[in-house]
C-alpha cells in the first residue's frame, strides 16, 4: 500500500508541530516552522488540527516521521536499486578534511543566518557547496537564506537541488514550500 501526498504532508506537519511543542527550535525557527506547516495543509487541503485523524486512518498509525526515516535508512545495500543517474564526483566519501572544511564552511554561514546576515550566509553555504556538492543540507540551507532576501526564485532552485541529491531530507520539501507558496503558488507547495 502506498502511502498518500495527503499522509506524507501530515507526517510532516506532525513532526515539525512536535519539534515546535518540545521548544527543540529557536523562537524564530518555530515560526518559520508554523509558516511551513500552514503552507502545507493549505497546499494539501487539510486543517493542521486533522493530522491525528488523517494519520490515525493510515498505514503510519502511531508512527512518526523520524521513526519511518530511520527504520527506512537501515535497508540493507543489497535491497538498495542501482541508480543508473548517480553522477561520478571526484570527492573522496571518507575524506575527512573535505568533510570538516565544508561543515566548517556551514557552520559559518549558520552564525551569518543567526546574525541576520544573509549575504554572507549565501557566500559560505555557497563556500561549503564547492567543496563538497553532495551534500543536500547545503543547498537547503542556502535556500532558507534566500528566502530569508526574499530572493524566491533562488531558493527554488537550491531546494530543489537539495531534494534531487537527497529525496529523503526533509528541509528541502519545507525550503521549496515555503518558496513556492511566498511566490503565490501554494498549489505547487
Amino acid at each position: 500500500m502506498s502511502a498518500s501526498k495527503e499522509e506524507i504532508a501530515a507526517l510532516i506537519v506532525n513532526y515539525f508541530s512536535s519539534i515546535v511543542e518540545k521548544k527543540e527550535i529557536s523562537e524564530d525557527g518555530a515560526d518559520s516552522l508554523n509558516v511551513a506547516m500552514d503552507c502545507i495543509s493549505e497546499a494539501f487541503g487539510f486543517e493542521r488540527e486533522a493530522v491525528s485523524g488523517i494519520l490515525g486512518k493510515s498505514e503510519f498509525k502511531g508512527q512518526h516521521l523520524a521513526d519511518i526515516l530511520n527504520s527506512a535508512s537501515r535497508v540493507p545495500e543489497s535491497n538498495k536499486k542501482d541508480d543508473a543517474e548517480n553522477v561520478e564526483i571526484n570527492i573522496p566519501e571518507d575524506d575527512a578534511e573535505t568533510k570538516a572544511k565544508a561543515e566548517d564552511l556551514k557552520m559559518q554561514g549558520n552564525k551569518a543566518m543567526a546574525n541576520k546576515d544573509y549575504e554572507l550566509a549565501i557566500n559560505k553555504y555557497t563556500e561549503a557547496i564547492k567543496v563538497l556538492p553532495t551534500n543536500a543540507i547545503y543547498y537547503a540551507n542556502r535556500a532558507a537564506a534566500h528566502s530569508s532576501l526574499k530572493e524566491y526564485d533562488q531558493a527554488v532552485k537550491d531546494a530543489e537541488s537539495a531534494i534531487s541529491i537527497d529525496p529523503s531530507y526533509f528541509r528541502g520539501y519545507s525550503r521549496l514550500g515555503f518558496a513556492k507558496y511566498a511566490q503565490g503558488k501554494p498549489e505547487e507547495a
